[in-house]
């Protein structure tokens, strides 16, 4: 990671969100969908970095 944004990790951008606010996002996301799509195949599209 570029060492200008590692600050970034916990503080938040302005008006957006930090790195681990990212992480809880997604990771919330993805255990909702492996709860609501039990036994199914799921095709999950996303750009290289969540908005933030």
């Amino acid at each position: 990671m570029d060492s200008s944004l590692r600050r970034f990790i916990t503080k938040r951008f302005p008006k957006g969100e930090s790195c681990k606010d990212v992480e809880k996002r997604i990771k919330g996301f993805l255990e909702r969908v492996k709860e609501e799509h039990q036994g199914r195949r799921v095709a999950i599209i996303a750009y290289r970095v969540p908005q933030l």
